[in-house]
C-alpha cells in the first residue's frame, strides 16, 4: 500500500509566484475593462498609488498572514489584493498589495514566520488571476524502494500526456462547498450561520447585529467571500471532469454560461446541475452583487513544464526513499493533483 507523505515539514512544499505584476503596476495582460480603469484612475487621481511587496511565508495560511499583516500596518483586511492563495503547511512566495504605505515602515517590519522583499509602488493593485503560474519544489517522502519504477513510469506518461486538471482539496477546506451552495440558492441565514462557526468576525457581528444575514456575509473581505462560490463552482467542475474523461474545454458554470459550446460536456453538467436543482441564472446573486458570476471554462487536462525528478534516501524514514519533484503549472492548477497521479501505483 502507497504510504507517501508530503509537507512532513514546511520546508518540503516550496511554492514561488510567476506573476504578470511588474514594477509600473501594469500586468503584461490587461483586458480591456482593466484598461479603462487604469486610465479613469491615473484621470481622476493622480496620487492615488499601491505598495507591492513579496510575501515569503511558512507554516501559515494567507489569511492568517493577512491578519497578522493588518494587526501591524493598521490597514484594514480587506484592502489587501493578492494573485491567488497559497498552501498553509508549506514555504510560499507571492505578491501583495496594499493602499500606499510607506517602504521603509514596510522593510522594518519583523514577523515571525513571514520575510517582506521586493517592495515597490505601482498604480494598481494586485487582483486574482494576476499570476501565469506558479513553481514547485516538493519532497514527497516514505516511499518503498519497490515503487520507483513504477513512479518513473507514471512521471514519463504525465510529461507526454498531462493530468487530470481538477481542483485540489484545499480548493475546498470545511464547509466551502456547501457555503457557496446555500449563497447561490440564496439562504443567507444559513450561509451566514455556518461561516459564523468557523469565522470571529461573522459571529461577532451577529450577535450584535441579530438576523442581518447579508450584513455579516459583506463584512468578509470580498476576495474571500468570492471563494465560497468559486469552491461550489469548483465542486462541481470536479464532477463533470471526472465523468467527462476527455481532453477539453468544460465549463465552470455561471450566469452567462452558453453549454452548447461544449458539445463533450454539456449533458454531464445538465445532469448535474438537475441534481443540485440548480439554474444558472441562480449565480446572479442581486442582494450581493459581488458575489454573482459570469462563469469561465477550464481545460481538462493540463502539461506540467519543466517537470524534472530526482530520487534518495529519506533521512526522516530510514529505509525509505524520498522523491523530489520541480516543475511549473498554469494558474489554477493544482501540486497536490498532480502529485496524486504521480504516486499512483
Amino acid at each position: 500500500m502507497n504510504m507517501y507523505k508530503i509537507k512532513t515539514v514546511p520546508e518540503d512544499f516550496v511554492v514561488d509566484e510567476i506573476t504578470e505584476i511588474r514594477e509600473s503596476g501594469a500586468s503584461s495582460k490587461l483586458r480591456w475593462k482593466e484598461k479603462m480603469d487604469l486610465l479613469r484612475n491615473k484621470k481622476n487621481s493622480a496620487t492615488k498609488r499601491f505598495t507591492i511587496f513579496r510575501m515569503t511565508k511558512t507554516d501559515m495560511d494567507l489569511f492568517g498572514a493577512i491578519g497578522i499583516l493588518s494587526e501591524k500596518t493598521g490597514i484594514p483586511k480587506k484592502y489587501f489584493g493578492y494573485a491567488g492563495t497559497k498552501d498553509k503547511k508549506a514555504v510560499t512566495s507571492q505578491m501583495i498589495s496594499v493602499p500606499e504605505y510607506p517602504k521603509k515602515k514596510m522593510e522594518d517590519l519583523k514577523i515571525k514566520g513571514i520575510k517582506i522583499s521586493d517592495i515597490f509602488y505601482a498604480d494598481r493593485p494586485i487582483k486574482l488571476g494576476n499570476l501565469s503560474g506558479n513553481r514547485f519544489m516538493i519532497t514527497v517522502r516514505n516511499i518503498d524502494s519497490k515503487e520507483k519504477a513504477e513512479i518513473e513510469k507514471n512521471i514519463e506518461k504525465i510529461k507526454k500526456n498531462g493530468f487530470p486538471n481538477l481542483f485540489g482539496e484545499q480548493r475546498f477546506s470545511k464547509d466551502n462547498i456547501e457555503i457557496g451552495r446555500l449563497l447561490v440558492k440564496k439562504d443567507f441565514k444559513r450561509a451566514a450561520e455556518l461561516i459564523a462557526s468557523s469565522n470571529k468576525d461573522v459571529m461577532y457581528y451577529l450577535s450584535g447585529n441579530k438576523d442581518d444575514y447579508m450584513g455579516a456575509i459583506k463584512i468578509l473581505p470580498k476576495m474571500l467571500s468570492k471563494m465560497f462560490i468559486h469552491a461550489y463552482q469548483s465542486y462541481i467542475w470536479n464532477m463533470t471532469a471526472e465523468q467527462v474523461k476527455k481532453d477539453c474545454q468544460i465549463p465552470i458554470i455561471g450566469s452567462k454560461t452558453k453549454l452548447e459550446y461544449y458539445p463533450d460536456s454539456k449533458e454531464t453538467v445538465e445532469k448535474i446541475m438537475r441534481k443540485e436543482g440548480l439554474s444558472l441564472s441562480d449565480f446572479v446573486i442581486k442582494d450581493i452583487m459581488f458575489l454573482s458570476t459570469r462563469g469561465e471554462e477550464r481545460k481538462s487536462v493540463v502539461k506540467p513544464e519543466k517537470l524534472a525528478h530526482s530520487f534518495g534516501e529519506d533521512e526522516m524514514n530510514e529505509g525509505r526513499l524520498k522523491l523530489i519533484l520541480g516543475f511549473e503549472i498554469p494558474k489554477g492548477s493544482y501540486a497536490t493533483v498532480l502529485i496524486d497521479f504521480i504516486m499512483r501505483i
